[in-house]
């Protein structure tokens, strides 16, 4: 699998070569924790259930987040 990250405004808040792709969409994983950026995160007592994720807490993230394929070899 390709190495996916997430930038916010120039900046990587996370980075896999483990997400899982739904519906077009590339979700990171929780573990290993050093996979997302948590200073760029903020935690929420909301949660919801999902069919495909189970019941899980919501983070807040801003819009703009682009989530891209890191070239082999490139800087990240």
């Amino acid at each position: 699998m390709s190495t996916m990250q997430a930038l916010w405004n120039g900046h990587g808040v996370a980075e896999s070569d483990r997400t899982v792709r739904v519906e077009g969409n590339h979700y990171f994983p929780d573990f290993p924790a050093d996979s997302i950026r948590a200073d760029y995160l903020t935690t929420s007592t909301q949660s919801s259930r999902c069919p495909w994720k189970g019941i899980r807490n919501h983070v807040a993230f801003w819009q703009g987040v682009e989530v891209r394929q890191v070239e082999p070899g490139s800087h990240r």
